[in-house]
């Protein structure tokens, strides 16, 4: 196992490897993962733009209706 915690890509796959191997002998079986990175680097632009006008709205949402779900009882306590 890893003793620290991977920076990079590479790093972290390596550290699961072990991992995935003991929860294989332990009964559940599955493909590990792979050491070569399948992603295109080349995409940052597209993630970024993917982030921006997708991932930011969805959030933004999801705060909404937590912090509706959380005031909403002591609003209804203070009336």
């Amino acid at each position: 196992m890893c003793c620290s915690v991977p920076t990079d890509s590479v790093g972290r796959v390596q550290c699961s490897r072990p991992c995935a191997s003991t929860t294989t002998t332990r009964g559940l079986a599955f493909e590990g993962p792979a050491l070569e990175l399948d992603g295109d680097p080349s995409n940052l632009l597209r993630e970024l733009r993917w982030a921006a006008t997708e991932a930011t709205p969805w959030l933004y949402r999801r705060a909404l209706d937590v912090t509706t779900a959380l005031t909403r009882p002591l609003i209804m306590r203070a009336i």
